[in-house]
């Protein structure tokens, strides 16, 4: 699976996400219920968008190896996580439950694909795939992981089935413009993306794919000059702490030799 086959803007499939199997654990059994369902504190379909209402807040969100608590003022919840077939539909509803804490809409949100990894796994190929998220006209949120098994067409099947794709292609260059714009935008504004670029210029190893961004046009001198300009910085506090010290040292030394001889 690469990531120019997911890449572009992608919205959540409302309807199949809700309606995504998982299981709730209470007293140590496990009962099949759904990602809608885990939501409905929360959220609620109206005329086939998914609006917020005023649920219990989240206090608190844990990935415990096996299972995912969520704590509300009601008390804890727990759903079961890495379980056959269903390592997808927890980790979404973990991502989801985040983005909602932070209080982003997932399901208003643009999700941009900017890396597809292998990740370890004893049982079936599974890929572990990031995304970056737009919304109001800016980076909302990056960094955004989601687990999927199976077959590369298998992974395809269910990306494609929860990520609507509004269809870029050469009959839509605004769409794909605006693709190019937000890419550009993630490679030279947040951390994930600039080490994507710098991790491509060492020249060593795994190359992380770099989507819409012509390699011709980076420029890695301007990364250097940033961190060339951080460190600059720091070191300009810690010569201004450093002298600060000082003068506090002699004046202690000052007083100190005064109240001797007087």
């Amino acid at each position: 699976m690469k990531t120019e086959r997911i890449s572009g803007a992608r919205h959540l499939n409302a309807q199949a996400v809700w309606n995504l199997p998982i299981q709730r654990i209470e007293d140590g059994v496990c009962t099949d219920t759904t990602i809608g369902e885990a939501f409905l504190e929360n959220w609620r379909e109206e005329n086939g968008q998914m609006v917020e209402i005023n649920g219990e807040p989240i206090l608190k969100i844990d990935f415990v190896m096996t299972y995912i608590s969520v704590e509300t003022k009601s008390g804890i919840a727990r759903y079961a996580a890495l379980v056959d077939g269903k390592a997808f539909n927890s980790q979404l509803l973990y991502e989801l439950l985040k983005l909602h804490k932070k209080g982003l809409n997932p399901f208003a949100s643009s999700w941009y694909c900017y890396n597809v990894s292998p990740f370890w796994s004893d049982g079936p190929p599974t890929r572990s795939l990031l995304f970056f998220l737009v919304a109001d006209d800016k980076i909302v949120a990056d960094g955004v992981s989601i687990v999927v098994e199976g077959s590369e067409e298998d992974a395809q099947e269910k990306i494609d089935q929860i990520f609507e794709n509004p269809m870029r292609g050469a009959d839509n260059e605004w769409g794909n413009a605006y693709d190019a714009y937000w890419y550009r935008r993630f490679y030279t504004e947040t951390t994930p993306g600039k080490v994507m670029i710098l991790r491509n210029l060492m020249g060593e190893g795994y190359f992380p794919e770099i989507y819409l961004y012509p390699k011709e046009q980076w420029q890695p001198r301007s990364l250097f000059i940033q961190i060339e300009g951080l460190l600059e910085r720091n070191n300009a506090l810690l010569s201004r702490v450093n002298s600060w010290l000082a003068a506090l040292t002699i004046f202690a030394i000052l007083a100190f030799i005064w109240l001797l001889f007087h």
